[in-house]
């Protein structure tokens, strides 16, 4: 965890034993240079995280929101 014990896009992944490549591959609604970025990077815009916690909120039956992420830059 980085700043104000937020988690990283990467940390929530692996907590919820989501691969990396899985992510990647089934995450469809956004482009894969988004996701490449928010996780190595923390650095998104506003709808890609939306569609990637869309995505991990199901597939991990939680409800988090952008403010539960490590985000160091949105545009």
């Amino acid at each position: 965890m980085l700043k104000d014990g937020k988690p990283t896009l990467k940390e929530l992944l692996a907590r919820h034993t989501i691969a990396y490549t899985e992510f990647y591959e089934f995450c469809l609604e956004v482009p894969t240079e988004d996701i490449s970025v928010m996780y190595w990077h923390r650095t998104c815009t506003q709808p890609g995280i939306h569609k990637m916690l869309k995505f991990l909120n199901q597939r991990a039956g939680t409800a988090y929101t952008p403010e539960d992420v490590y985000i160091k830059k949105m545009y």
